[in-house]
């Protein structure tokens, strides 16, 4: 299911004998071992069918996957699961599981761990082929499509601490050419995050390597902040003046290869929020942050919608966004007139929505004969500002 789907039995592909349809609902449950309803799967699947077409469609399907993989599947008038004592191996499953156990291995260690550890995270991290069934064709099932982003997200975000991890105990044990060659397959997997180009630059640095180093803290600068319209997070700024203060001690020769650290220390204008502040670091999620904010500052898009099933951490999510956009240049130059986080819990009809913003906004002095959604359609033309 990593880089796609592929599914076989007895070592032969029987992915072609099955509908688009048909391996959806069978990756799902797979993925997701247990009891369904089959109402569930139907809304899953064919939500936007009538209810009778919808029904019969997943008759269908389960018919397809009672042909190609019965043995596996235990199917009821009401309910649907894989077969409690099936032998099935999952990718995705599997890679978690190591990942998982490593991380806990990790925290008992210190940092540090065993070298047959470090080898179960290697194996881990080669089953990550690529997204979570990248490529698979459209489905026009808006549920199964939201829980398939969910997936895809949680497995990056994995795969990314899996590999810090295994590079922190890279570094530890003082294993850097073997660190340097997992980054850089790291980076082949994401070029946009911060982390594995500071990881490099502590490879290097550690090898005795200082100008190299610096290398890779302006590839990151090229790849990352440049074309992001990002800043070095303080923790990669400190490394580079780290470094730079090593080669400033060294030979003459070299200190001129030291590129001052470009640094803005002009005075920053917050634009006016009611952002709450962030009392807790967000897990997990760096991934989904770089795409909505790659969709905000680099797009066209005016509105950009949050799904995902409840609980999932969405309002979390923007509220982070957010902060950090209130915190980015490029954030602060997009929506100079503001960001608001607008609760609707306690609204309960769409049209109370207008008078929800206007008292978050805490608009005041609008002429009183106008509808409270032409006022704030006139206070918002102007503006450039951001509504959560």
């Amino acid at each position: 299911m990593l880089g796609g789907i592929s599914i076989q039995i007895a070592q032969q592909s029987v992915t072609e004998h099955l509908s688009t349809k048909s391996a959806a609902l069978l990756v799902y449950l797979a993925c997701r071992p247990g009891i369904h309803q089959r109402d569930a799967l139907r809304e899953l699947l064919w939500s936007s069918d009538r209810l009778t077409s919808g029904s019969t469609n997943l008759r269908v399907a389960l018919s397809n996957l009672r042909r190609v993989a019965g043995p596996f599947l235990h199917i009821t008038r009401h309910t649907v699961e894989v077969q409690p004592a099936a032998s099935i191996w999952v990718d995705a499953l599997r890679m978690e599981q190591l990942i998982t156990q490593g991380m806990h291995q990790c925290q008992r260690g210190g940092g540090m761990l065993t070298r047959e550890v470090e080898a179960q995270l290697e194996r881990a991290l080669e089953l990550y082929a690529g997204e979570f069934l990248a490529n698979l064709a459209p489905l026009h099932a808006t549920k199964f499509e939201t829980w398939m982003r969910y997936e895809r997200a949680h497995y990056h975000a994995l795969v990314q601490n899996g590999y810090q991890i295994l590079i922190d105990s890279y570094l530890a044990n003082h294993q850097f050419q073997l660190g340097m060659e997992t980054t850089r397959r790291w980076l082949e997997l994401d070029r946009s995050a911060e982390q594995p180009y500071r990881s490099l630059m502590r490879l290097f640095e550690r090898a005795g390597r200082p100008l190299e180093a610096l290398e890779w803290f302006e590839i990151c600068r090229r790849n990352v902040w440049d074309r992001y319209h990002r800043e070095p997070s303080p923790e990669t700024q400190a490394l580079y003046e780290q470094i730079a203060q090593v080669i400033g001690r060294g030979s003459v020769e070299h200190r001129h290869l030291v590129t001052p650290l470009r640094t803005s220390h002009q005075p920053v204008t917050i634009p006016p929020n009611n952002v709450p502040a962030s009392v807790s670091p967000i897990v997990n999620r760096q991934a989904e942050l770089n795409t909505l904010e790659r969709l905000l500052l680099e797009s066209d898009s005016r509105l950009l919608t949050i799904a995902g099933p409840g609980g999932v951490g969405k309002t979390r999510l923007a509220q982070e966004l957010a902060h950090n956009l209130l915190h980015r240049a490029a954030g602060r130059e997009r929506f100079p007139d503001g960001i608001y986080v607008v609760p609707l819990e306690k609204v309960e009809t769409g049209g109370h929505i207008a008078q929800a913003i206007f008292e978050e906004l805490s608009l005041q002095g609008g002429d009183p004969t106008m509808a409270i959604e032409d006022q704030l359609l006139s206070f918002l033309h102007e503006r450039r500002l951001l509504l959560i």
